[in-house]
C-alpha cells in the first residue's frame, strides 16, 4: 500500500493485566503506540442493546507490520473505540489487515 493511504491517525491499546497488594487482579487497557492506518468501510447492521437502537460500524483497518495486534487489542480513531475482530498479515505489502468493530459504550 501507498504511505499516502495511511491517513488516519490511530491510537493501539493492550490489555494489561495488574495484581495488586491484596492479591487482585486488575485489568485495564493501556496506550503502547500512536500510528496511522488507512481505513475502508464494511459494514453497518442494526441492532437492539439496553432498549436502543445501536448502529456498530464494522471497518477494515490497514496499518504497518511493525504495530502489535493481538485478542485484546482495541483501536482508538476519530474518538471511538473499536475492538479488533480479526487480523492477518500482507506480506506484500509489509502490512497488518484488521477487521475492527465499534465498542458500545456503556454509560450512554
Amino acid at each position: 500500500m501507498e504511505a499516502g493511504a495511511y491517513r488516519y491517525p490511530i491510537k493501539i491499546f493492550h490489555l494489561q493485566q495488574t495484581k495488586q497488594k491484596n492479591g487482585e487482579v486488575t485489568e485495564e487497557y493501556v496506550l503502547k503506540r500512536n500510528t496511522r492506518a488507512a481505513v475502508n468501510f464494511r459494514s453497518n447492521s442494526r441492532t437492539i442493546n439496553n432498549d436502543r437502537i445501536v448502529y456498530p460500524g464494522r471497518y477494515e483497518m490497514i496499518v504497518r507490520s511493525y504495530c502489535e495486534i493481538n485478542n485484546n487489542t482495541q483501536i482508538e480513531w476519530q474518538h471511538r473505540r473499536f475492538r479488533v475482530i480479526d487480523w492477518h498479515d500482507d506480506m506484500e505489502f509489509n502490512d497488518i489487515v484488521l477487521e475492527i468493530e465499534e465498542v458500545e459504550d456503556a454509560t450512554a
